[in-house]
């Protein structure tokens, strides 16, 4: 039995949802508006809002998994953040299910409350924060089936988790990871054994990752920082240089501030090099500067350090520049003038 200890392997899965919802006043008795259907880990979402009976003015997220083949949950606990300047906050916890597809009933506002914390425009901002505390019990859409008869067939070692079954090729595997080289041709236990059971690890996760590993395009906004875990602890340089290429042709749909945290802890020099690059104010500084400053190496922070001086530095030139050229238009305004006159009586 092979036992993987990496805590962001087994870390819960979390995403964010945010809608500004027009015209909210204007909804009539039992009117709904909704926002668009968002895509997170394979299972599309929606934030919806209805005026119930003229009374308030209810919240809902809903699950828009229809797959009626096999009963599934997903538990999970949310806050939402809602009001301006995000001054009020719920905390629930709710299971989706194919009998209980939304979260609603215990999510609502008072005409009142709805009144007092619009924003200068009108609109009223949602914000929803999921996190999903068995992301097991979602069934993700697979690119590759690596438990059908053709895995079978052109298997010659299986990977187990629980009941999940992972039929695989020693020689791909190694000649991509050098932690399964080692674990199927070295000095190990498992490199005899044609079936090694693994632990702490989701089987979606592993899923995904086998997927990359045999060319499938598995990797997105999702699933590239689990991905990216996977790679560094099986030490697979390959995929790891595949996330950061990906990344950079802005293939992937990652917010500046998780890009510049995955460039810093995997190190990927020319994806750091470009976030640092980009930077062209001091807010945009703070926005990737986590609230643990531990997360950043000392070597990071001198290269953030520097470009903030540069920033400086070109504050300073343009406003040298700016304070000539008034100097200057001072200058010759009477002069100017002088010669339009001067134009004029003769």
């Amino acid at each position: 039995m092979l036992y993987v200890s990496s805590e962001n392997m087994s870390k819960m899965k979390s995403f964010s949802m945010k809608h500004a919802f027009k015209n909210v006043l204007n909804l009539n008795e039992n009117d709904e508006q909704c926002g668009e259907a968002e895509n997170h880990f394979n299972v599309f979402w929606k934030l919806r809002i209805l005026n119930e009976d003229q009374k308030y003015l209810v919240f809902y997220l809903d699950c828009l998994r229809t797959d009626e083949t096999c009963s599934w949950s997903i538990p999970t606990e949310f806050e939402v953040i809602f009001g301006e300047n995000q001054a009020r906050k719920l905390t629930k916890c709710h299971t989706f299910s194919q009998f209980c597809p939304s979260i609603r009933g215990n999510i609502y506002m008072t005409w009142q409350t709805v009144e007092s914390s619009l924003e200068t425009d009108g609109s009223l901002v949602v914000e929803f924060h999921v996190k999903i505390n068995n992301f097991n019990k979602i069934a993700e859409k697979k690119l590759r089936n690596f438990e059908d008869e053709a895995a079978q067939r052109a298997s010659d070692v299986m990977l187990k988790i629980g009941n999940h079954k992972f039929y695989v090729s020693k020689s791909l595997l190694s000649s991509k990871c050098s932690y399964f080289k080692a674990l199927f041709f070295g000095n190990f236990e498992e490199s005899g054994k044609s079936e090694i059971e693994l632990k702490n690890i989701h089987p979606n996760d592993l899923q995904t990752f086998l997927e990359v590993l045999y060319g499938e395009p598995a990797i997105d906004e999702d699933t590239c920082e689990s991905i990216l875990d996977f790679a560094e602890y099986f030490d697979c340089k390959s995929v790891i240089e595949k996330c950061e290429h990906l990344i950079l042709l802005k293939s992937i749909n990652l917010s500046p501030k998780a890009i510049f945290n995955i460039a810093s802890r995997h190190n990927m020099g020319k994806l750091k090099y470009k976030c640092i690059s980009e930077l062209q104010t001091s807010a945009d500084i703070r926005s990737i500067i986590p609230k643990n400053p531990e997360e950043i190496d000392n070597k990071i922070w001198k290269e953030l350090l520097l470009k903030t001086i540069s920033l400086f530095e070109d504050v300073e030139i343009q406003f040298e520049n700016a304070q000539k050229t008034l100097e200057t238009q001072k200058n010759e305004t009477p002069e100017l003038r002088g010669r339009i006159l001067g134009r004029r009586f003769h």
